[in-house]
């Protein structure tokens, strides 16, 4: 028999001896990050073996990883006997879909082992740690048979995956084969028909744009390429035909939003990857009482603290569903089917919350979505200069006050009453005692943060652009250290930036041929139409006031 005690419940002491070995000496652990683990600390329990104790035998599901942090284990079948000791892990086949364990595994010693299930391991380890590295450690722990069952179970996968693309594959073609027939032909059917009738044809370069302009959209419309693909078709080809002059077509890389898109994903980067967001959310967590509408409203509050810093909804869902996944498991939930209705109501309101504070409030501020740089770019020179960041949030602020006022209002109404969580406060503080003290890059990310929210909230007497402040910041994080080349090159949406210029040079160019004029005289009536209806309405108010 053994006995099993959750990570929480040890003694303060404890906790600190077992938390220093697990992130500085434990294998797989002492690679990964303190704030990811502090993500899946409460996922972690101890076992209390005694000698001579069968741990699991060999051919049973890889369901735990294990790691000793006292005493001996061997691994063992008839012919392979295999002693491992303190801070080695054992069980490493659960890192792997639908394993089984190889060997038996039996403690030698009276043993205390750390255990974590198989899912949150491969949560853990496999997105932190590379896999040609874990299946390394498997096959130096274990005899080389365990090679070939590798090796057949990844066909086994690969196999399952291409019938699933097959079957994908088989849905979408038709609707993609008939985009490229139709992004091959209307360009040319235009282009041929404009040069027949004078009423098309403007002049050549305008003539050439339209052509260009149809394949591009029927291109985005049936997601043929990826967006950044198109748009550098698109000015590829404005430029090799000489619609425009270079610096029309690829002003956009020169553009203020550019390098201000570019300097937020930076200061992202190093918010994340430093810690430091996490520990802000465990912050907000520590004070807030223990109650369900205060952990909806915090989760709600921390995804609109976390919207004008991150520009991509998509990161900020994935900073919150750790949080979420800490939630869930304080409740007990490891199957759907087995909660009751007080407790999905629960989960059902805090994912509500969170889901609405990262998505719905990006409209109010400039820096929380990408496509906002691509608006903020495409604005006149000196309507760009009046319209910063703080400009922007006081134009948007009543509408913002009212979208989060109605927001708090309906998740009022349809989650009335929900049942509060069992969470205690001592969960949290674990979480935040394995964070430790805060780190030079997350001090880093403190102050590159107050610097940008000072720049602008006093870009009014420096008179410097809200761009060259970021790009000041991204120098300075660069210069330090505090980024290094990898992850310059892989947390920054380069995609997205190209997108950006091109769509912005490609915008300058629609400006600078005169088809924006062009465009304005032919689409006159709609402003007549708007007139028309202004009057309409001012009628219907007087109307409604006399009576």
């Amino acid at each position: 028999m053994f006995n099993i005690i959750a990570f929480s419940d040890l003694e303060i002491y404890q906790k600190k001896q077992y938390l220093d070995e697990m992130i500085h000496k434990l294998t797989y652990l002492s690679l990964i990050n303190n704030y990811e683990i502090a993500k899946y600390i409460s996922y972690f329990n101890i076992y209390y073996y005694s000698s001579n104790q069968m741990i699991y035998h060999k051919g049973e599901n890889a369901n735990h990883i294990y790691w000793i942090l006292n005493g001996n284990v061997q691994l063992e079948d008839e012919n392979i006997k295999i002693n491992i000791g303190k801070e080695e892990a054992f069980g490493d086949e659960s890192l792997h879909t639908e394993m089984h364990y190889f060997l038996n595994a039996k403690t030698t010693t009276d043993c205390v082992l750390l255990v974590l299930d198989s899912n949150k391991a491969q949560n853990l380890i496999l997105n932190n740690i590379k896999e040609n590295y874990i299946l390394e450690n498997l096959l130096t722990t274990i005899s080389g048979k365990k090679g070939s069952l590798l090796k057949e179970q990844r066909e086994k996968n690969q196999f399952v995956f291409l019938e699933e693309i097959k079957n994908t594959l088989s849905k979408e073609n038709r609707i993609k084969i008939l985009g490229w027939i139709l992004t091959i032909f209307l360009p040319f059917f235009y282009y041929f028909i404009a040069l027949d009738y004078p009423k098309l044809y403007i002049n050549w370069n305008t003539h050439i744009f339209i052509s260009i302009f149809i394949a591009v959209l029927l291109m985005w419309s049936f997601r043929l390429i990826p967006e950044y693909v198109t748009s550098i078709f698109a000015i590829l080809s404005i430029l090799i035909l000489n619609v425009a002059p270079q610096n029309v077509v690829l002003s956009g890389f020169m553009d203020g939003s550019f390098y201000l898109a570019l300097s937020i994903f930076t200061l992202s980067s190093l918010i994340v990857s430093s810690g430091f967001a996490y520990r802000i959310v465990l912050w907000i967590l520590r004070i807030v009482p223990l109650s369900t509408r205060w952990h909806s409203y915090s989760l709600f509050f921390v995804g609109l603290f976390l919207t004008p810093i991150f520009p991509s909804a998509n990161g900020r869902i994935s900073l919150m569903v750790p949080i979420l996944k800490n939630f869930l498991h304080s409740i007990g939930l490891t199957h759907y089917h087995q909660t009751t209705k007080e407790e999905i109501s629960y989960i059902s309101k805090i994912i509500t919350a969170a889901f609405i504070g990262t998505t719905m409030l990006s409209t109010i501020f400039l820096s929380s979505k990408a496509i906002h740089f691509v608006i903020f770019g495409l604005l006149p020179n000196l309507i760009k200069e009046r319209f910063t960041w703080s400009y922007w949030l006081f134009a948007s602020l009543a509408a913002g006050l009212v979208i989060i006022i109605g927001c708090i209002l309906l998740l009022e109404l349809f989650y009335p009453k929900t049942k509060n969580p069992p969470i205690t406060k001592k969960h949290i503080e674990l979480q935040y005692l394995t964070l430790g003290k805060m780190s030079i890059n997350e001090y880093a990310a403190l102050g590159g943060l107050l610097l940008f929210l000072i720049g602008i909230a006093t870009s009014s007497l420096h008179k410097i652009s809200l761009p060259w402040i970021g790009l000041m910041i991204l120098y300075a994080t660069l210069s330090l250290g505090f980024i290094n080349h990898k992850q310059f090159r892989q947390s920054i949406d380069w995609t997205f930036l190209i997108f950006l210029a091109s769509l912005i040079g490609f915008i300058k160019t629609f400006s600078f041929i005169g088809l924006d004029s062009i465009f304005s005289e032919k689409a006159s009536f709609i402003l007549h139409f708007l007139r028309y209806l202004y009057f309409v309405f001012s009628d219907f108010q007087r109307f409604y006031s006399i009576l």
